[in-house]
């Protein structure tokens, strides 16, 4: 009875280190993946947000130690936005914290939520009913200042009104969410 003891035990004890390997691989070829296609959508596009993959490697890894969504879910919506030629350095970072407030807030993954927020914030003008088909709404006043400064060739400043405003309605509920028991 002691050997047969002895044998499930071994055996249980093989098996959880092999599962404990096999997720340790998989979650290290996610990584993999990951890396690799943020390089391919900086060189796709020319870089033109500005970002630097150190850079944004260090948002995803400061946004990890704040908020619920880890790295690597960071790291992907961070190629989702990248993938917005219209998004800019000036408003990378602040984009990507409303994208997880964004996905927080509304109970959606953090790459649909940039998905959604990238394609507001790409065009101003156009993209502002993607936003409010999620439920922020817009100040005529708000309509007006962001107008006004695409119309004078600020696409930085017309999204920043925009994020400030999606702020103002669901800002910080991700790093609200990190701080709760769960």
């Amino acid at each position: 009875m002691s050997g047969l003891k002895n044998l499930v035990i071994g055996a249980a004890g093989a098996l959880g280190v092999g599962i404990g390997l096999k997720t340790i691989i998989s979650s290290a070829a996610e990584s993999q993946k990951t890396l690799a296609q943020m390089d391919a959508v900086l060189k796709s596009t020319g870089d033109v947000s500005g970002m630097t993959k150190d850079q944004l490697l260090a948002l995803a890894d400061s946004q990890a130690k704040v908020t619920t969504f880890s790295k690597g879910t960071t790291e992907q919506a961070e190629n989702m936005l990248l993938t917005f030629t219209g998004i800019g350095k000036d408003v990378f970072p602040d984009t990507l914290r409303a994208t997880e407030d964004m996905a927080t807030a509304m109970h959606m993954d953090a790459t649909d939520a940039a998905k959604t927020l990238g394609k507001a914030l790409n065009d101003p003008s156009a993209g502002l009913s993607k936003l409010t088909k999620q439920g922020v709404t817009f100040t005529d006043a708000h309509k007006k200042q962001r107008q006004a400064m695409q119309k004078a060739g600020d696409t930085a400043g017309a999204q920043k009104v925009k994020l400030q405003e999606l702020a103002r309605e669901i800002g910080c509920r991700a790093k609200a969410a990190a701080l709760t028991a769960a």
